[in-house]
């Protein structure tokens, strides 16, 4: 994962507790989030099976 796609991963988590009171985002979000940044990498998404990347 690049340090782009962590740092999206890591603020979405935080703006999804900061309403939900639960720190976690789901990979579909960070996917898009990185193709509108332009820092989606496909092969770093390949691997990732879980629902929800922090939980």
């Amino acid at each position: 994962m690049s340090e782009a796609q962590m740092r999206i991963s890591l603020i979405q988590a935080l703006h999804h507790s900061l309403a939900s009171g639960e720190f976690a985002t789901t990979v579909e979000a960070v996917r898009e989030e990185c193709k509108m940044r332009k820092s989606y990498d496909s092969a770093n998404f390949v691997s990732v099976q879980p629902p929800h990347l922090f939980n």
